[in-house]
């Protein structure tokens, strides 16, 4: 076996750890001295980290991106340089309804893997050592979501999306948070957070497979070498990947219900204190909700233009979702220096199904072309389809037989 052990898991939330901050490191340190003593005694590499918090920049008291240098992670790699203790990993957790958290930016002018990486560089760690998002789910702090139930095709098509962002902003590991929903225990939780939906109370434990499943499908039928594209849209992505016989592309139009706040969440850092603070009372008072929908003049507002700026943007961005969200996207694609012939699949994951939904392609075809390929693709919100173009085998040439001299009879 191959495990990384991971001291505890949200120690920053009081259903998860009744400590404080010293005792979580001391906790941490009992683990750590054991982990050294086992790894002298076996000489055995046994990987530790943490600590596993509910956000990358939460702490035991409470805090936010405003002042990263008081998270955990921080005290954490502090304390293990202190002590001279192990510290092979770091990890969080991110439920977010938006794909491109990772990509936040701090106070500091610096993306969050960016910090962490030269907190871990001052206080005399390798720089590269592992950041994982060891739980991470489409979420709007909710426990039962019908995007992630009935709707489940609205988180099928965030999670590609998200992926690819966390893989952009120097993310080394992530794991979906999870595999079966909660419900009908003994403990009374119920999430459905799960890749399927499990019923217990039925004596064959029945089961339902989401269209998250066919997500990962997707996911794992892709080549293992990826491309690049030339794309840029705010809801609209492509993974384009392939093998020496294989294309195969991930295309997904994802809009995130949230993306005013998810936006203005990326972006406070960049503001002062007076101004994060006109910003915050913007919200709670409701302001912004007459801002996104056109009923406050921005230019009205008593604030800095650094602050309008942000609101403007916001409520553009709040303008196209609103637009996207209920009409189909063409997309046109096209892939030079095929020489080959190709057989062509697409796959689909849309509103059309959310539950048991079949895994095969809903389109198959032979494509030849010597330069260019296109083709145009009609993209419904909250869609995934993937194209997987597979090389034909080439077929041999046959060779003309010798002429013989023969008589037949009918």
């Amino acid at each position: 076996y191959n495990i990384w052990y991971e001291v505890w898991s949200a120690p920053d939330l009081d259903d998860f750890f009744l400590g404080r901050k010293q005792e979580y490191l001391n906790l941490y340190r009992a683990v750590a001295e054991s982990i050294k003593e086992l790894k002298s005694e076996t000489k055995i590499y046994i990987p530790l980290g943490g600590p596993s918090v509910s956000w990358w920049f939460q702490n035991l008291d409470g805090n936010t991106i405003v002042t990263p240098e008081k998270s955990l992670i921080y005290e954490l790699i502090k304390f293990c340089s202190h002590y001279n203790l192990p510290l092979d990993f770091i990890s969080w957790h991110g439920f977010s309804t938006d794909p491109g958290v990772e990509k936040e930016n701090t106070i500091y002018n610096k993306a969050t893997v960016t910090l962490i990486r030269d907190w871990l560089t001052y206080f005399n760690f390798d720089r590269n050592i592992p950041l994982i998002v060891d739980e991470w789910n489409f979420d709007s702090n909710a426990n039962v979501l019908a995007a992630r139930g009935e709707l489940s095709f609205i988180c099928a098509s965030y999670i590609p999306r998200r992926i690819k962002n966390m893989y952009e902003a120097g993310i080394d590991y992530q794991l979906y948070f999870c595999l079966e929903d909660f419900q009908n225990n003994k403990e009374g939780v119920v999430r459905n957070v799960g890749i399927f939906s499990y019923d217990s109370e039925y004596s064959e434990y029945k089961s339902s497979s989401k269209s998250i499943y066919n997500v990962f499908r997707m996911l794992a039928n892709l080549g293992s070498n990826m491309f690049s594209t030339k794309l840029d849209d705010e809801f609209v992505g492509v993974i384009a990947t392939k093998d020496e016989d294989l294309i195969a592309l991930l295309v997904y139009n994802y809009i995130d219900p949230d993306i005013a706040i998810s936006y203005l969440s990326k972006n406070i850092a960049n503001l002062n204190a007076s101004e994060r603070k006109v910003l915050l009372n913007i919200i709670s008072s409701q302001k912004l909700e007459k801002i996104l929908h056109h009923q406050l003049d921005i230019s009205t507002l008593r604030v800095t233009g650094k602050v309008k700026t942000v609101l403007k943007k916001a409520q553009e961005l709040n303008d196209k979702a609103k637009k996207f969200e209920s009409g189909s996207r063409n997309i046109k694609i096209g892939m030079k220096k095929l020489k080959d012939s190709y057989l062509y699949q697409r796959y689909t994951i849309d509103s059309s199904c959310s539950l048991n939904c079949n895994f095969i392609a809903n389109e198959e075809k032979e494509v030849s072309a010597t330069e260019l390929y296109q083709e145009t693709l009609a993209l419904n919100p909250y869609s995934v389809q993937m194209i997987v173009l597979k090389k034909k085998p080439m077929v041999p040439e046959s060779t003309p037989e010798k002429n013989q001299d023969t008589n037949t009879k009918e």
